[in-house]
């Protein structure tokens, strides 16, 4: 069953993480590299970019870079991420922020060519209430490109913890996506990355701000169980294993829906 989800805990989480992030989160670097790839099958110019979940501008850098944009609108929870986006975007498109719960769509005045976001949906638990909202401020054929986790995404922590967020199947959200728009693309796929131990899983969770999928406060005596469970159950030759399931999504708002 789904989880609340506390925004002001994942606000805090990547607040921390804002320096260790680009470092760390090689997946959603890749992720963002790829989904940008996508898209740009299907079209190479936007004039007015809404982008949800900006955080340190992986996707924000692939969007600026493989296309021309005119102007873009990053949001995120995070403000801090302001002036780091501002100096991606410099001299290459006009850049505005918009510090916000991207659910809370009324922020988000214009019209835009493009919605896109990478690795953040999967903190929205509604997204049929969400992609209605959306389709409205988006331009007759208009691109919606994002991309989210599957089921297995952290799925070794998650069963050692019994707890951490809902991840719909692919199935679950193409159907909610066709809902409102063109499905133009889906896939998905995994990347494994392998630790000594399983504290480096954790410390590497913490370092990307991800650690808000796990509210708890960790003991000694829970930190030796938990090791000692993900251990047993998620032992390689490699080392243990931490798995991202990210799902791509491009889409398009077109007229006949």
């Amino acid at each position: 069953m789904p989880i609340h989800i506390e925004k002001s805990l994942i606000k805090e989480r990547f607040t921390k993480s804002i320096h260790t992030y680009s470092e760390y989160a090689t997946v959603q670097a890749l992720i963002a590299k790829g989904l940008a790839a996508q898209l740009a099958k299907h079209a190479s110019e936007f004039h007015d970019v809404l982008e949800l979940g900006a955080g340190t501008g992986f996707l924000t850098r692939e969007l600026v870079n493989q296309f021309s944009v005119q102007s873009i609108l990053c949001n995120d929870l995070v403000g801090e991420y302001k002036p780091l986006l501002e100096s991606i975007t410099h001299g290459k498109a006009q850049f505005s922020f918009l510090e916000a719960d991207l659910e809370q769509t009324d922020v988000f005045t214009g019209k835009y060519d493009l919605i896109a976001s990478a690795s953040t949906l999967q903190w929205i638990l509604e997204l049929d209430v969400l992609f209605a909202k959306l389709k409205t401020k988006m331009k007759k054929n208009a691109f919606f490109a994002f991309s989210t986790f599957g089921e297995n995404n952290m799925i070794e922590v998650r069963r050692v913890l019994q707890s951490g967020l809902y991840y719909p199947s692919l199935e679950t959200i193409l159907e909610v996506v066709q809902k409102h728009f063109t499905l133009l693309f889906s896939h998905e796929e995994s990347h494994v990355l392998y630790f000594k131990e399983p504290v480096d899983a954790l410390k590497h969770i913490k370092r990307t701000g991800v650690n808000a999928l796990f509210k708890m406060h960790w003991t000694k005596g829970d930190l030796l169980n938990f090791s000692e469970k993900y251990k047993s159950q998620f032992s390689s030759e490699q080392g243990v294993s931490l798995t991202y399931h990210p799902i791509y999504i491009i889409a398009q708002n077109k007229d006949d829906l």
